[in-house]
């Protein structure tokens, strides 16, 4: 999940959209798009997010070494360990 992040320097405040990424089992990688020193709109921040959404894509999986299921390949998973624990009950 993408957030705005908010970081005062001084009198100063600035606007990041970030994203956190899992890189290993207990490290993370923090992704943060410069937006500037006003507070962006609704449309801005959807903008930021795609970008970051690129981003990720191009850079993350790949150094991460996770991947993740999609919804069918989960629900297959699932109904094949289903079927071999009801195999090994009988």
């Amino acid at each position: 999940m993408t957030y705005l992040e908010t970081i005062k320097r001084g009198n100063k405040e600035y606007y990041y959209l970030t994203k956190n990424l899992r890189i290993g089992s207990d490290k993370w990688r923090k992704v943060r798009i410069y937006i500037g020193d006003k507070k962006p709109t609704k449309p801005e921040i959807k903008k930021h997010s795609e970008q970051i959404e690129k981003l990720i894509k191009q850079e993350g999986p790949a150094k991460s070494g996770y991947s993740y299921l999609s919804k069918n390949d989960a629900e297959d998973r699932l109904q094949k360990a289903s079927k071999t624990s009801s195999m090994m009950i009988l």
